[in-house]
């Protein structure tokens, strides 16, 4: 069983849920945040912008043999609620991280207020009006960003404060809507006080997938990934899909952990060296491992195949080299 290592009173410590603590704090003003990054022009228009989390270490105890299944309620026009993924989840007692859009939580307030009480979850924020974080306009699934900094800061707080006033609650993780974000929005949530969330598997296709094709997704996650699904499509594939996802991941001995759990005390990210076609080494190691390649430390033709591959199927540009920003995205900083 992966984590027999750890000693009982540790172990169990990590596998009991998160009691629900909110600190309450302050985002970064409105003025200061428009002072600090208008002007500034993004490079990068994706879901793994700089600073965006889509894996997590698993060099902590917390971390170690985990995998984070994450859940968004959007909003817009589907505010309706899974309830039997949220009754699958409960009977197999596993952590989740919650991602709640406004709009979601306002249509449902009982049901969020009563999610708020569930130590098995952790709720965090999706967003005011459920939009792509963008300084210029930009769009993503012919939904459009917002237009500038003041923007950002706008959605981002919206949903922040409406849990704070209603709930008096604090999510310090936030999910864009479609997951979307440029480089200078992702640096303004931060410096908010926002950490921003992508995901390294995509479980459900925004809760299109049959429960077959979900189970056989969520299934791929490995340690240090973080999962995407939905919670806001009752009927569809996804609860059925983790019904038999669940246990395959349990008998692998995976342990299910909430982002609050493995990003508290995430180490600081290291300086990325890039590497490419001819290069040697224990990064070249790391990069080979995680792509599932035979780790030679040689970084070859078959390595180099496999990196563009990667960059282009996550809106990377397919150029072979792991840069920071590749590396970023594969979790290795």
């Amino acid at each position: 069983m992966l984590g027999a290592a750890l000693g009982g009173t540790a172990l169990a410590a990590l596998e009991a849920p998160a009691a629900r603590a909110s600190v309450p704090f302050a985002l970064a003003s409105r003025a200061a945040t428009i002072a600090k990054f208008t002007g500034q022009q993004p490079t990068y228009w994706g879901m793994f912008a700089p600073g965006v989390r889509s894996r997590f270490s698993t060099a902590t105890a917390a971390g170690k043999d985990a995998v984070c299944l994450t859940f968004d309620a959007c909003g817009g026009q589907t505010t309706r609620y899974d309830a039997t993924l949220i009754a699958t989840l409960r009977k197999y007692q596993v952590p989740a991280t919650l991602f709640i859009n406004r709009f979601w939580a306002q249509n449902n307030q009982a049901t969020f207020a009563q999610l708020l009480t569930d130590p098995l979850f952790d709720i965090q924020s999706h967003g005011s009006a459920h939009v792509p974080l963008s300084v210029t306009g930009r769009s993503a699934y012919g939904i459009k960003g917002t237009t500038t900094v003041g923007g950002v800061w706008d959605e981002v707080s919206g949903c922040y404060s409406y849990m704070g006033r209603s709930f008096n609650h604090n999510p310090r993780f936030m999910r864009a809507g479609t997951c979307f974000t440029d480089d200078v929005a992702a640096r303004a949530a931060t410096f908010m006080g926002q950490q921003l969330v992508s995901f390294a598997i995509n479980g459900d296709a925004g809760a299109s997938y049959a429960a077959s094709t979900v189970t056989t997704e969520v299934c791929k996650a490995k340690p240090g990934d973080i999962v995407i699904s939905h919670m806001n499509h009752p009927g569809g594939g996804t609860a059925p899909g983790y019904a038999k996802a669940i246990p395959a991941l349990k008998a692998r001995g995976y342990m299910f952990r909430t982002l609050s759990q493995v990003l508290a005390n995430a180490p600081t990210p290291t300086r990325w060296v890039t590497i490419q076609y001819g290069s040697r080494g224990p990064e070249v190691v790391r990069v080979q491992r995680f792509l599932h390649l035979t780790p030679d430390g040689s970084f070859g033709s078959i390595t180099r195949a496999a990196v563009r591959t990667y960059q282009s199927t996550h809106r990377l540009v397919p150029d072979g080299i792991v840069g920071p920003l590749t590396a970023h995205a594969m979790g290795l900083v």
